[in-house]
């Protein structure tokens, strides 16, 4: 068994409220609902944030167009004085 497959038996045999034992299974998914979701909203937080830094990044980048010399061009960094961070 694994350790999650464990902590659900916990949950579902260790639970305290007088209900049917089908009341109390759907309560128990209930609150494991409410945990993705909340994992879910972090993760989607974290991608907003992410997503915010590439804006800013996206504007340092800059493409030098193909020349004689050099044919396909290429891209590079540019910055000019500080980057500044939320952290």
């Amino acid at each position: 068994m694994t350790n999650e497959y464990l902590e659900l038996v916990n949950e579902y045999t260790n639970d305290t409220g007088d209900y049917p034992k089908g009341k109390s299974l759907g309560l128990m998914k209930v609150r494991r609902l409410d945990r993705i979701a909340d994992a879910l909203e972090r993760i989607a937080d974290t991608l907003e944030r992410i997503a915010d830094s590439m804006e800013v990044l996206d504007k340092c980048v800059g493409f030098q167009t193909p020349t004689p010399g050099n044919e396909e061009g290429y891209h590079f960094l540019h910055i000019d004085g500080y980057v500044e961070t939320d952290n």
